[in-house]
């Protein structure tokens, strides 16, 4: 079991409904920049190519709160992560390892051959992450992102 905040116990993954709506824009907005409208959460959720996952930590006394979100979508035979976002209460936690087996598990699942993101260059923290499942930088995109613009990586995992 995971310890996510010395209340938590155990981290657990499912499919976003738009009750997790609100949750997972307040996680966004602080994470993420620039983040998704409340339109588009809900238009991924209902998107039969797409999967809007959430993290949920459940205490010992079963109080659960949303800890973090993931945005996957299937192109043709890969997939995309389009986005990841943890909240402050979930880092470091184990919480994106979670959400990227969950979305790896999927993938496979779907029979997809790769899984493809790219991330800005400077979040070290999550290009760990990507690492650590096996993610390799195979390109950069000059001036990808806004607000502030910076570049991206790239990243690939192979999955056959």
């Amino acid at each position: 079991m995971k310890n996510v905040n010395n209340k938590t116990d155990i981290i657990k993954v499912r499919a976003a409904t738009a009750d997790d709506v609100p949750k997972i824009m307040q996680i966004a907005k602080s994470a993420l920049t620039p983040s998704w409208t409340e339109n588009a959460v809900k238009a991924e959720i209902d998107k039969g190519d797409s999967l809007l996952v959430v993290a949920v930590g459940f205490t010992s006394s079963g109080v659960s709160d949303i800890l973090g979100f993931a945005a996957f979508r299937e192109v043709g035979a890969d997939g995309e992560l389009l986005q990841i976002a943890v909240d402050t209460a979930g880092r470091r936690k184990g919480t994106g390892s979670r959400l990227m087996e969950s979305l790896i598990e999927c993938a496979n699942a779907r029979c997809l051959t790769s899984i493809f993101l790219e991330v800005r260059i400077s979040n070290e923290a999550a290009i760990g992450l990507y690492k650590k499942y096996d993610f390799a930088k195979v390109r950069i995109r000059r001036d990808y992102y806004s607000d502030p613009v910076e570049d991206a990586v790239v990243m690939l995992k192979k999955l056959v």
